[in-house]
C-alpha cells in the first residue's frame, strides 16, 4: 500500500480512504497521513461524491490516542481546508486536553477563530474546552488569557454557555480574583449547583479573610442548611467541576458515524 500511495500515477479514491480510516491501527498512522495528503492534493474535479473526511479523520486520531499525528495532519499545508468543520476542531481540542497539551489547544483555538467557520468567532464548545485548559493550568497567564477571551466575547455580544462560565469563574477564584468570578456568573441562571457552589466559595473566602468567628459560624450554619435542602452539594468548587466535567468532552452526538 505504501508503494501505491507513493506512486505519482495512482489516485486515492474516497472509498480507499474510508476503508483505511475505519480499519486503522497505530501502525497505519504514517500511511494514513500520506494518503490524506495525496487525496487532498488531487484535483477536486477527480473526486467522486462530497464526503467530508475531516471529523472522521480526527475521530480516528482520538480513538487511536494519537495527538502528535493529529497535529501534524492538522497543520500540514497540503491539508488546507480538509479540517474546516467545527466538529473537527472539537475532537482535536478534546484529544489535546486529555493529554494536557494546553498550549497547543490555544493555538488550535486561535486558528478556529481566524477561520471563523460557520461564521462564528467564538464556537461554544471550543470556548468551553479552551477555558477548561485555562482552569487546569491555573496560572496568572491563563487567567489573563481567559479574561481577554471573556472580554472579547462580551464585546461581540456572545453569551457563553454555563460550562464556560463555571470554568472561568473557578479559575478566577483559584487565582484570588473573586470579583471576576462573581461578574462572570452574573448572566447565568442562579439555581445551578455549580453556580451556587462558586458563590458559596466566594462568601467563604470573604468570611475567612475577616477572621470573625461569629461570621464564620453563621456561614457554616447557612451552608449546612443549604446542603440539607439540596441547594448545594457541599463540595469545593474544584471537586464539583471535575465531578460534573471530568473532561469537557465533545458531545458525541455531534461526531460523524462511519458509513
Amino acid at each position: 500500500m505504501n508503494e501505491f500511495v507513493s506512486n505519482k500515477d495512482t489516485m486515492i479514491f474516497t472509498e480507499d480512504l474510508k476503508n483505511m480510516l475505519h480499519l486503522a491501527e497505530p501502525t497505519d498512522l504514517k500511511l494514513i497521513l500520506n494518503m490524506i495528503k495525496k487525496f487532498n492534493s488531487q484535483n477536486s474535479e477527480l473526486r467522486f461524491g462530497s464526503y467530508v473526511f475531516g471529523p472522521v479523520v480526527m475521530r480516528m486520531f482520538h480513538f487511536l490516542d494519537a495527538p502528535k499525528e493529529a497535529l501534524e495532519c492538522f497543520y500540514d499545508p497540503k491539508n488546507d481546508g480538509f479540517f474546516d468543520q467545527l466538529v473537527s476542531y472539537h475532537i482535536l481540542l478534546d484529544l489535546l486536553y486529555s493529554h494536557e497539551m494546553y498550549d497547543e489547544m490555544y493555538k488550535v483555538f486561535e486558528r478556529a477563530q481566524n477561520k471563523q467557520i460557520n461564521m462564528t468567532k467564538f464556537p461554544k464548545y471550543c470556548v468551553v474546552m479552551v477555558l477548561a485548559a485555562c482552569y487546569k493550568q491555573n496560572t496568572p497567564k491563563s487567567l489573563e488569557y481567559a479574561s481577554k477571551l471573556w472580554s472579547d466575547m462580551a464585546s461581540a455580544g456572545t453569551v457563553p454557555v454555563r460550562r464556560a462560565c463555571t470554568f472561568f469563574a473557578a479559575l478566577a477564584l483559584k487565582q484570588g480574583a473573586p470579583h471576576i468570578a462573581m461578574e462572570s456568573i452574573s448572566s447565568q441562571r442562579q439555581h445551578y449547583v455549580t453556580i451556587r457552589n462558586i458563590k458559596m466559595d466566594r462568601v467563604q473566602k470573604a468570611a475567612e479573610k475577616g477572621a470573625n468567628k461569629d461570621v464564620l459560624k453563621q456561614f457554616e450554619d447557612i451552608r449546612k442548611a443549604l446542603k440539607d435542602r439540596g441547594l448545594i452539594d457541599g463540595s469545593k468548587v474544584n471537586t464539583t467541576l471535575l465531578a460534573i466535567y471530568p473532561q469537557p468532552h465533545v458531545p458525541w452526538e455531534l461526531l460523524p458515524v462511519p458509513e
